[in-house]
């Protein structure tokens, strides 16, 4: 699965040239087919740099059976 997008910010009145803005962004995606009991990765990379603290791994498990009515 690829998620891509394009970002554009201008510069906030008084902030000096180079300065650093965060921007809040959320992604709402259906769940994606992954198979119960693997390891997978979330990695994120900008204009083609990624750092490992731009990682996150994950865990699936086996559906659970409902509880007994």
């Amino acid at each position: 699965m690829r998620l891509t997008a394009d970002f554009e910010t201008g510069r906030l009145p008084g902030a000096r040239p180079g300065s650093s803005f965060n921007i809040p962004i959320a992604i709402n995606i259906g769940p994606p087919p992954l198979a119960p009991g693997r390891t997978y990765e979330w990695r994120c990379s900008i204009d083609g740099e990624a750092h490992e603290g731009w990682t996150l791994p994950f865990s699936t498990r086996a559906p659970q059976p409902p509880p007994p009515q």
